[in-house]
């Protein structure tokens, strides 16, 4: 049901994004970084939106993944990416 799956992404989103923002604010104390709020709100809510898809992927192949290897790979992922960015500016 195509509903669903938007309501239960707008769900998970409310719970990520907020965690998502307060990583990118420990990684501008760590780089000694400050970057705009609203982008701040992007690239969190851009990280929520991200990890949300692939909950609702494995949900819908029923589970043929292994969500321990998925979860590492997007913290990785999402991680690197973001230190990559702070190193950079």
């Amino acid at each position: 049901d195509p509903y669903f799956c938007d309501k239960f992404m707008d769900f998970i989103i409310k719970i990520i994004q907020p965690v998502s923002f307060d990583n990118i604010t420990q990684l501008e104390q760590q780089y000694n970084k400050t970057l705009d709020t609203d982008y701040k709100h992007f690239l969190s809510e851009m990280m929520a939106k991200v990890t949300s898809l692939a909950i609702i992927d494995h949900i819908k192949h029923k589970n043929t993944y292994d969500m321990d290897k998925i979860r590492l790979y997007l913290s990785d992922t999402l991680n690197a990416s973001l230190e990559g960015f702070f190193s950079k500016i």
